[in-house]
């Protein structure tokens, strides 16, 4: 079940990059954390996420709060994937058991109770380039869900809404119609104002990108004068209601 607003977040240990290991409740009474829950690291949603974490650290510290990444990626793909990005915040390894940590957290598949092996694709080396790879998804994109007769999925909401169909309880996309248009009102103006710009952000910033596409200073900057619109509009709509849309979790 998912964590209640004001219930204590489970506690956890868990190695960093750096081998160090973090207890969440050593931050108890001291600073706020921010806990980031995300798939893998590489992958190019997940890069774009972080580069926005990395460009308002000073922010987050201002107000006292400690950032934490957690993913099933172990402490070495961490490590290269922090240099890479100039993180400097924790990447905690939830590498075994596997996902144990997160499950804890209820995040949609632990909260369905399903249980998804996963493979990592390193896409700093171009396995997602890989003739192998594009014959599971053409564009090259993560994440893919490979079905059990060969077939794939490769878009994030294709594979919740079909995880949703073959586990309808409990609903995690809105459980009447009003709240499932509800969420995804929210999760368009996200994609394609939020996560769009930020990756334009950091498709024309950061050194990562810089040998494989042309950069543009203006680009960068029309993108983040959007940034701010989308954001401010997606809170306004959002206000300060506990979750997005109903009851529970969406």
């Amino acid at each position: 079940m998912p964590i209640a607003v004001g219930q204590p977040a489970p506690d956890f240990t868990l190695k960093d990059q750096s081998q160090k290991e973090i207890k969440l409740s050593d931050f108890a009474g001291k600073r706020n954390v921010v806990l980031i829950i995300y798939p893998l690291d590489f992958s190019p949603v997940c890069t774009n996420e972080h580069a926005c974490f990395v460009g308002d650290l000073k922010k987050f510290e201002s107000l006292d709060a400690q950032v934490l990444g957690l993913s099933v990626d172990s402490v070495w793909t961490h490590k290269a994937f922090a240099e890479k990005m100039g993180i400097t915040y924790p990447l905690l390894a939830d590498f075994h058991p596997r996902g144990a940590v997160a499950e804890k957290f209820g995040v949609y598949l632990a909260e369905k109770g399903i249980r998804v092996p996963y493979e990592q694709v390193n896409i700093v080396n171009g396995e997602n380039r890989t003739p192998e790879f594009l014959k599971k998804n053409p564009l090259g994109g993560l994440p893919v869900l490979e079905l059990d007769d060969g077939s794939h999925l490769t878009e994030s909401l294709a594979i919740m809404e079909y995880f949703e169909d073959l586990h309808a309880t409990p609903p995690m996309l809105g459980s009447t119609p009003l709240e499932r248009a509800q969420v995804r009102a929210l999760e368009r103006i996200a994609e394609l104002g939020v996560l769009s710009r930020t990756a334009q952000i950091f498709q024309n910033t950061h050194p990562f990108m810089a040998g494989r596409l042309k950069q543009s200073a203006d680009a960068a900057e029309n993108a983040r004068k959007q940034l701010a619109g989308f954001l401010t509009a997606l809170d306004a709509m959002v206000g300060g209601r506990p979750f997005v849309a109903g009851e529970r979790p969406t």
